[in-house]
C-alpha cells in the first residue's frame, strides 16, 4: 500500500484534517489506506467505515483500529472506481485518492447523496480541479490548505473542505 514518506509534514496535515472535520456520528473514508486518518479522528466520530482497494492496507487499518481500542471502525476491501458502497445519508465523507482522483461513479454517488460536508485531500491539483468542477455547483469551498509533501517536484497536497450550498 501507499504510505506518505514525508514524515515531517504528516502531523501538520493530520492536524488540518482534524480541524476541518465536523463531529457527526459516522465517517466514511474513501481510499483509507492503513487507516491513519480514521484513527486520528477517533474522537470526532462514533462509527468509521473505510474503503480501500489494497487488501494489505485494509489488514493494517483493522490492526491500527484494534490497537487503539476502536471497535466500531470497519475497513473493507473494494475497488471504489468500479463499485459504490452503501453509505448512510448522515455520514461525513473524506477522500484521499491516488493521483488519478475521483471518477464519474464516485462523483455521481456524491451528487446523489449530497453529504453536508466533504473533505478531499489530493496530491494532484489537476485531477482535484477536474473533480471540483463537477462538485462546485452543489458545494462551496469552506477551507483550503496546501502542504508541500513533495519538495522540488511540481506536486503538493491540497486539502479542501466542501460544504453543501
Amino acid at each position: 500500500g501507499f504510505y506518505q514518506i514525508n514524515q515531517f509534514l504528516i502531523e501538520p496535515w493530520l492536524k488540518k484534517i482534524k480541524e476541518y472535520s465536523p463531529k457527526v456520528d459516522h465517517l466514511v473514508e474513501y481510499f483509507s489506506g492503513s487507516g491513519i486518518i480514521s484513527v486520528i479522528l477517533k474522537d470526532h466520530f462514533k462509527k468509521i467505515t473505510g474503503y480501500e482497494l489494497d487488501k494489505e492496507a485494509v489488514k493494517y487499518a483493522s490492526k491500527n483500529a484494534g490497537k487503539n481500542g476502536l471497535t466500531d471502525f470497519k475497513f473493507q476491501t473494494i475497488n471504489l472506481y468500479e463499485q459504490n458502497p452503501e453509505i448512510p445519508k448522515s455520514a461525513f465523507w473524506i477522500f484521499n485518492p491516488p493521483r488519478n482522483g475521483l471518477n464519474k461513479l464516485i462523483i455521481d454517488q456524491l451528487k446523489n447523496h449530497q453529504p453536508e460536508h466533504i473533505l478531499y485531500s489530493s496530491c494532484n491539483y489537476i485531477t482535484l480541479g477536474r473533480d471540483l468542477k463537477d462538485l462546485l455547483p452543489l458545494y462551496k469551498i469552506d477551507k483550503l490548505s496546501m502542504i508541500d509533501f513533495f519538495p522540488r517536484t511540481p506536486y503538493f497536497e491540497t486539502l479542501v473542505k466542501l460544504v453543501k450550498i
